[in-house]
């Protein structure tokens, strides 16, 4: 039997899936999104995908929890081109906020979907 990849946290959970994806939840939480949580969650994706690029399904869906700008400089700091994230989020503040921060930083290797299937489907379509 093959060992769980699993990260849990009060702002996210996130787990490894037979895809390879990293399926990272936000949780509806009035916990901090802040800079500790965000290297704690790269540490998690570097140290469990071997080196190589990967790929991460983000769902927002069900959460307003909305990272410190402290958390965000550190993810564009840290953001490699080569991996890709998706974030799925239907909530109209959410979508603004962070489609304004991923404009405004330029990243290309991060998209909004308001459908997981759109979101699966780009990062399927999306060669790593």
């Amino acid at each position: 039997m093959k060992n769980k990849v699993e990260f849990d946290s009060p702002v996210a959970h996130i787990i490894k899936d037979e895809r390879g994806f990293f399926l990272f939840t936000l949780k509806d939480t009035t916990s901090v999104y802040d800079l500790e949580e965000t290297r704690q969650q790269f540490d998690f994706f570097i140290n469990n995908s071997n080196g190589k690029p990967y790929k991460v399904l983000m769902d927002a869906t069900g959460s307003f929890t909305f990272p410190t700008e402290e958390a965000f400089e550190y993810f564009f700091e840290h953001n490699k081109e080569v991996n890709k994230t998706a974030i799925v989020v239907t909530s109209l503040p959410m979508q603004l906020l962070m489609g304004h921060m991923l404009k405004h930083e330029r990243t290309t290797n991060t998209k909004l979907f308001k459908s997981r299937d759109e979101a699966v489907e780009w990062l399927t379509s999306s060669l790593l």
